[in-house]
Parts: C-alpha cells; structure tokens; sequence
C-alpha cells in the first residue's frame, strides 16, 4: 500500500461554530458529528502515512478521547507503530484528563504535550 504521507505531520483544528446548523449538524448530537469528522479525516490521514497534530482539550466524550479510541483501533488493525500517530499540545494550565491506566493503554500511540508554566519574566524598563 503506497503512503504517500509518512514522515510528514499534519495539524488540523476542527470546532464547533456558530452556524453548524447551515451545514446540516443540528441538534444534540452535533457534538458526535464533530468528533465523527475528525476521527475520519485522521483515519484518513494516517492510512496515507501522516501523523497527525491536534490542539483540543481532553473531555468526557470529546475530541481527543474519540481520538484516542481511533488510535487503538488503529493499533489493533495495523500493529505497534514505530512512533506516536497522533500528537497532542495542551496550552498551560490545560492538562490531559487522562488515568495512569488510560494513559499506559494509548501507550506510544498518542503523545501528549502539556504546556509547562509560563516563567514570570521582569518587566523591562522604558
């Protein structure tokens, strides 16, 4: 199988807008489209060889967490990778609302970088 992709990394940011409802996602379950969306296009990206970069927080039945679950499918299906297959950068003070068990679960799979705490630096002088 060619994977014209690999070695490459993608970043891709999907959210919510306020006129989801034009493009046909109503309703309660517009929050399931949503993270339906992403899974695809990562799924997608990662049968072409890409590894791929995302922003979003760690919820209850969010975008990372429906993230992850495709991850380990993943995983199931095409073997250890050799790297993560999905990046993930949390800006400080957000953390990943991740157990120890989760976390050793997704493994190598997905890696998880939580922004440290920005140092206080001296006000410069006029």
């Amino acid at each position: 199988m060619s994977r014209p992709l690999s070695g490459i990394k993608i970043a891709i940011s999907i959210s919510e807008a306020e006129n989801l409802s034009d493009f046909g996602f109503t309703g309660d379950d517009r929050h399931s489209h949503i993270n339906l969306l992403t899974v695809e296009l990562c799924h997608r990206l990662v049968a072409l060889g890409a590894q791929v970069v995302l922003g979003h927080q760690w919820r209850p039945n969010g975008v990372m967490e429906a993230v992850s679950l495709f991850a380990q499918a993943y995983q199931w299906e095409a073997g250890a990778p050799k790297e993560p297959i999905i990046y993930n950068f949390l800006a400080w003070p957000d953390r990943a609302a991740l157990s120890e068990g989760d976390s050793k679960q997704l493994g190598s799979l997905v890696a998880i970088d939580e922004g440290e705490e920005p140092s206080s630096s001296p006000e410069l002088e006029p």
